[in-house]
């Protein structure tokens, strides 16, 4: 009942601040048009203790005539009206036209004297003042979103109810107690303005409250919550509304003091809750999330409180030298420091990057405080300097400060490069050493010749600098499913997974596990999961190089169960290119050597298969033979053989293996043995029962996608007959003398598809001058560059045009003309050639 009832609330409130939101702007943008009609009285008034309407600061420009008041005299009128806050808004405050004059009577020296006021051209700078307004719209939209956001994301957390509340009464008090040169000009359009934006500053000042509250429930409920959640509440909310009934009701501005500091009190009280959190808290991402908020908060409050202190002081003593342009460069550095809470809430809430975020507040924060020191120092010396320089040489003589405001200028950033570098030292001196440290390894890591001396030396280097007990490099290897550690093991991060995808776009940005999955939604498998556990994985450094991913680091846990700090996020930010290019190095270096030795290796492997072809090729009688086998890679999945059964009788040979490489011409070579044992083994037996018999071998000791396609002929000297089998071969071509040409096509299917297999048997006569060729599809498929292949056809023409030229003639010129024709293209698949010839 009563959280359904807070939820409804809190919605209220977000609408009724994000509807006054839209109006206060929607009526500053319709302001700007008319900035120069605008007139204003520069001089400040108040109420004296004894409750006189008073002079605070007097600026005589802002007077007509002789009298000019002093500062504390007493107003008794303006205009025709007794002088109260109300009148004089009435006659200064509504977009009156510059040199508007009105009279006033006051009490100068003991007397009654008449007074007349003139207002004059607004001073602020219309361009500096717009850049305020946008600023202003960003944090109250800033505000509101993270508001809305949150409430929307978690409506029953009570801390995300507080966030919400919080969010929306700094809104509100953006629009309603920061008021800035040009709120007091803008005509309400609204008849009911006044008095929502009272109402929505009733609201705006329970953000001490909203703090406190939320501090006290963030990230969890804080004991005294859970003990006495009555009494808790009470103490954060009821302070506010008793002082604001005093000033109501009692009016001066005591209780306006007391609300204040009320105020103030809480939000202290809240900043001592969440600092002392992390006590509070165990997991490191929850220690992350209390010490963003916390830096956050602190930057953006901090410029708030400066802002006051500047204000008071200027109210009270006149710093001359904050001008309009200055005092507007500080409001623009304050109130970008008020986006800053926004924005470190959200991130806390999504529980992301929130290392990485921290230690850019930090950096930012120490560059703005630098930049902001620099520029004071620089503007009170140039504002002393001019001084001195218009009192003595008269204020035509502007050259020295010109050359000084140059000289100082172009000192700037070597100035604030130097002063970051020495801050750093002082607050890091460690951090330093052990950056440079490991920075000199990595520069220097192509001097290491052994990749696991690189190993070893960078995880040490790293254990050391950052103080943690594990690093697991997992790496991306070319011809590998997964990603590979350093000893050749695989790990279950697959080349494409979610996480491996996700590493390619966070460039070198170190993430932690946690966040990972809590804060950007991204789920690790459960294989991946388990093995970050066994390791011990705290934080991820992926590596990549020209937007090339080699792996990544595994960074274990720290030492002494302390969490890692935004400057270890640094350190590795700085080396991250770094190293990825080192581990690159290391990687290449590597495959190289590999390469190296696979070259090696295929090379021997190339020399014992050339040697397992025939070297000499046995003569027969009545037959020449010429072969010739050229590979397109190393080792090739083509063969060939002839061998000889006695003086008469001649087995030639020609088979091609589906595939290319190591494995096929593996697969051959055991094809090229069998053959051979079947010829010896089966001498007895026809060619047929050979066939079967390497077709049944291949089926049974092959893979299933790996085929044999093989022709096999049996010459006979005596018979002068050629009998052959085709096991799915390109047809090899008989050319007659007599200038017939046949394609010997009888057979069957290729080897090892179907086991127990028989195969027809073709058989021809032959007669002196008859050449036949025994090819592979190498030299058929053979293209040149117009994208035209060899053929068959052209293959029949040549036999047909050689016929006459003895068998090795034949061969040589073949392999001339498909050179040509291929016009320097190389090869697509291996080319294998058995020319015969009949004499």
């Amino acid at each position: 009942m009563w959280s359904k009832i807070a939820k409804v609330l809190v919605l209220l409130l977000g609408l009724f601040v994000a509807g006054l939101s839209i109006a206060f702007y929607f009526g500053q943008g319709q302001f700007y048009p008319k900035w120069d009609e605008v007139g204003e009285i520069y001089s400040h008034f108040g109420n004296s203790p004894q409750g006189d309407f008073t002079f605070g600061k007097v600026d005589s420009t802002d007077f007509v005539g002789p009298v000019i008041p002093d500062s504390g005299n007493i107003i008794l009128t303006v205009g025709d009206s007794t002088a109260s806050y109300e009148v004089w808004n009435q006659y200064f405050r509504r977009q009156d036209a510059p040199g508007k004059e009105v009279p006033a009577r006051i009490i100068k020296d003991g007397d009654t004297v008449g007074i007349i006021l003139r207002t004059q051209p607004l001073r602020y700078d219309k361009y500096w003042d717009f850049v305020i307004l946008l600023l202003r719209f960003l944090i109250t939209a800033s505000y509101l979103g993270v508001g809305f956001w949150a409430f929307l994301k978690r409506p029953d957390s009570g801390a995300v109810r507080a966030l919400a509340l919080y969010c929306f009464a700094m809104s509100g008090f953006v629009i309603s107690a920061v008021t800035m040169g040009q709120d007091l000009y803008v005509a309400n359009t609204m008849p009911t303005m006044e008095f929502l934006r009272g109402q929505l500053g009733s609201f705006t000042i329970f953000f001490g409250a909203f703090w406190l509250n939320l501090q006290l429930l963030f990230p969890f409920p804080h004991p005294k919550m859970k003990e006495r959640p009555v009494l808790m509440y009470l103490l954060c909310y009821l302070p506010v509304p008793i002082c604001a009934a005093g000033v109501n009701l009692i009016g001066g501005g005591y209780w306006l003091i007391i609300l204040m500091l009320v105020i103030f009190l809480q939000i202290t009280v809240g900043f001592f809750i969440l600092g002392f959190a992390r006590d509070r808290v165990v997991e490191p991402i929850h220690q992350r999330q209390v010490r963003l908020v916390f830096t956050g908060a602190v930057i953006g409050m901090s410029g708030l409180l400066v802002l006051l202190i500047m204000a008071v002081a200027n109210y009270f003593f006149s710093l001359r030298f904050l001008n309009n342009t200055l005092l507007s460069i500080i409001v623009i550095v304050v109130f970008s420091g008020l986006l800053v809470i926004p924005i470190s809430f959200a991130l806390a809430i999504g529980r992301h990057r929130l290392l990485e975020v921290e230690g850019k507040l930090r950096r930012g924060t120490r560059f703005a405080l630098t930049s902001l020191g620099l520029l004071a120092v620089f503007y009170l010396v140039l504002y002393f300097v001019s001084d001195i320089a218009l009192n003595v040489m008269g204020p035509e003589k502007r050259t020295p400060t010109l050359i000084l405001a140059v000289l100082m200028a172009a000192g700037f950033a070597p100035a604030q490069r130097k002063i970051r570098t020495v801050m750093e030292k002082r607050i890091y001196p460690e951090r330093v050493r052990l950056r440079a440290m490991l920075s000199d390894f990595l520069q220097n890591s192509l001097t290491i010749p052994d990749k696991e001396e690189f190993w070893r030396e960078l995880e040490g280097r790293m254990q050391t600098a950052l103080g943690i007990g594990v690093v697991r490099p997992a790496l991306l290897m070319p011809k590998e499913s997964r990603l590979i550690l350093r000893d050749g093991s695989l790990t279950p991060f697959e080349k494409n997974s979610a996480f491996i995808e996700n590493l390619r776009r966070r460039g070198n940005r170190p993430m932690l596990r946690d966040e990972i999955s809590e804060g950007q939604g991204l789920e690790f498998s459960a294989e991946e999961s388990k093995w970050f556990e066994n390791n011990q994985i705290a934080l991820i450094l992926p590596l990549n190089t020209r937007n090339n991913l080699n792996g990544f680091l595994g960074l274990g846990y720290k030492t002494g169960e302390k969490d890692f700090e935004p400057a270890d996020f640094e350190l590795l930010q700085s080396l991250a290119s770094q190293i990825s290019f080192a581990v690159e190095n290391v990687m290449l270096l590597e495959e190289s050597v590999v390469k190296r030795r696979l070259d090696t290796e295929m090379a021997i492997a190339r020399q014992v298969q050339e040697r397992m072809l025939p070297q000499e090729l046995p003569v027969t009688r009545g037959l020449q033979v010429a072969a010739r086998s050229l590979f397109c890679t190393e080792v090739a999945g083509d063969y060939y053989d002839v061998i000889r059964l006695d003086d008469k009788r001649l087995i030639l040979a020609v088979g091609d293996v589906s595939g290319k490489g190591a494995g096929a011409a593996m697969l051959m070579s055991n094809v090229q043995a069998a053959l051979r044992t079947a010829t010896f083994i089966s001498s007895g037996t026809g060619l047929g029962e050979i066939i079967t018999y390497l077709n049944d071998l291949i089926y049974g000791n092959s893979q299933p996608d790996q085929f044999i396609t093989l022709f096999a002929a049996l010459y006979d000297d005596g018979e002068h007959t050629l009998e052959f089998i085709n096991a799915g071969h390109n047809p090899p071509l008989l050319a007659r003398a007599d200038g017939q040409i046949l394609e010997l096509q009888e057979g069957g299917i290729l080897l090892g598809a179907v086991p127990g297999m028989t195969y027809e048997k073709g058989k021809e006569r032959l007669g002196t001058g008859d050449v036949f060729c025994l090819y592979t599809d190498g030299i058929t498929e053979a293209w040149n560059n117009h994208n035209e292949m060899y053929g068959e056809e052209r293959l029949k023409g040549f036999l047909l045009t050689q016929r006459g030229n003895e068998a090795e003639d034949i061969l040589r010129n073949l392999e001339k003309e498909v050179i040509q024709f291929t016009e320097g293209r190389p090869l697509s698949d291996d080319f294998t050639v058995i020319v015969a010839k009949v004499k």
